[in-house]
């Protein structure tokens, strides 16, 4: 099949992935009567703040949390409206990555089966599951996809357009969940790699990566002395002898009436107002505010092993064998702090998408084992595509990875299942992007030589007689021969030399 043909099958797959989708948005309206989605124990204060009016202070970022999700919760509502921006922003999201994917490709029919096995995935319920309540799961996880296709499309074309829109989609991003700073350091690394090895918008490339750490890091720490630490303290702290004994060394003030605080009073609606109206926990409340955050600290990094084997366990928590009632469980390895919502309906592709989400322990440790074995050993075979845009993404992920379980786990020890689910899809992307790079590598042959920030490089043309290839020319970012299924991306990119 030419490469025109094999665009067209990706055209068909898409246009089937989003009815797919689109159905999804109707089961669930129906469902739910097209009234407000469903909650869990976060909801209730993303709800309160989205109430609050226009020019409220803690409509912006005021009330203890950032402010992305209370403002679209304002925008669009807390029914129909929010459920289509979740569903659909997904969809797009996995649309925009699985073409992206595509035009990377020497081979069209590899990057058509990547393409396709990215949007299967993305019906995952540990994916599609999310949609359906008011959190910031959903937007996030597509937060995390479309940073993906724009590292990817930065990497392999240097394109303007990628550069321009890093910014804004970082910083709403990190104003949806503030721990997605992990991957914004990622970007601003590969960023300042960029810059350093392309001749051209070195400067907006590495400014664009000094903004991005800059407010992400604010957001984040202007988050971190909020909500998460004062659920920890209120609901996890109190109830633990040990913990409380370790509070109380570090200056927390105790009595009746913050001891009296239940389970699931930080994360209630009402915490702010019972606060402010109780005299008695006018001092309690004061130390959270100032100095809960270093005790949280302290806690968590008093012994660096122990953290490790936390974050770890967190980890293997969001990754279970059995379809996903964990997701709309708060837990803290096994202790229910939330109710189930019961309610949730299992969305069209969630078993096709199960099977892309691969759950037995064993096989995906097998997959992820034979996945790093066959991309190192590739590269040895195919010493230049290390350049590809695909193994330089997948690889980076890889390694980033301990990193994001970690400050996922640091950011929140409460819901630790629901909040691994970010590294658990990083760890699958990755392996989808090293396998496709894997396979493209070893049948396109030794002479492909990928390009970075846009730039073509040359490579020898080996003989027609000899190889059965025709030399061509090529375009900016795939400086292969024209097989059969090749240069799908010929009519995006500017010619970079001719070979005779």
């Amino acid at each position: 099949m030419s490469a025109s043909s094999w665009r067209r099958v990706l055209m068909v797959i898409s246009a089937v992935y989003l009815l797919v989708q689109i159905a999804n948005v109707i089961l669930v309206g129906r469902s739910i009567g097209f009234g407000q989605l469903l909650e869990l124990g976060d909801s209730t204060l993303f709800i309160q703040l989205s109430s609050k009016p226009w020019l409220s202070g803690e409509l912006w970022g005021g009330g203890g949390i950032v402010f992305g999700y209370p403002v679209l919760l304002k925008l669009f509502g807390l029914g129909f409206g929010m459920l289509l921006l979740q569903t659909l922003g997904s969809a797009a999201a996995w649309l925009v990555l699985g073409w992206e994917v595509f035009r990377g490709s020497h081979r069209a029919s590899v990057g058509v089966v990547s393409a396709g096995f990215l949007m299967v995935l993305s019906l995952a319920p540990e994916v599609s599951y999310l949609h359906q309540f008011i959190m910031t799961d959903s937007l996030g996880l597509s937060g995390f996809v479309v940073m993906v296709a724009i590292m990817l499309r930065l990497l392999r074309t240097g394109s303007q357009v990628a550069c321009a829109l890093v910014i804004p989609v970082a910083l709403v991003w990190v104003e949806i969940r503030p721990t997605n700073i992990v991957f914004v350091l990622l970007l601003s690394l590969v960023a300042v790699v960029w810059a350093a090895r392309s001749r051209r918008r070195d400067i907006a490339v590495l400014a664009a990566g000094g903004l991005l750490l800059c407010a992400g890091f604010a957001v984040f720490h202007s988050q971190q002395r909020g909500q998460v630490v004062t659920k920890w303290v209120v609901d996890v702290g109190l109830d633990d002898p040990e913990i409380r004994a370790f509070l109380v060394a570090q200056g927390m003030p105790i009595n009746e009436t913050v001891l009296s605080l239940g389970d699931g009073a930080g994360i209630s609606g009402d915490y702010a107002g019972r606060m402010a109206a109780d005299p008695s926990l006018r001092e309690f409340n004061k130390w959270v505010e100032d100095e809960s955050l270093d005790a949280y600290t302290k806690w968590l990094l008093r012994d660096p092993a122990a953290f490790t084997a936390d974050a770890s366990r967190s980890f293997a928590a969001s990754l279970p064998e059995k379809p996903p009632d964990f997701i709309i469980v708060g837990q803290e390895f096994g202790k229910k702090i939330t109710p189930t919502a019961r309610d949730a309906v299992w969305p069209i592709g969630g078993s096709i998408g199960s099977l892309a989400w691969v759950r037995p322990h064993l096989l995906l440790g097998l997959i992820v084992g034979y996945t790093l074995v066959l991309a190192t050993v590739v590269l040895r075979l195919r010493p230049k595509m290390w350049r590809d845009a695909r193994w330089l993404t997948g690889w980076l992920m890889v390694y980033i990875l301990p990193v994001h379980v970690g400050v996922s786990f640091f950011a929140d020890t409460v819901e630790v299942v629901r909040h691994g689910l970010g590294a658990a899809l990083q760890l699958r992307v990755a392996l989808v992007l090293l396998i496709a790079w894997s396979v493209d590598a070893l049948w396109v042959g030794r002479n492909v030589q990928p390009t970075v920030g846009g730039r073509g490089t040359s490579s020898s043309t080996r003989s027609s007689a000899t190889e059965g290839l025709v030399a061509t020319t090529v375009d900016s970012d795939l400086n292969s021969p024209a097989l059969p299924d090749v240069d799908v991306s010929r009519s995006n990119s500017v010619p970079s030399s001719t070979r005779s």
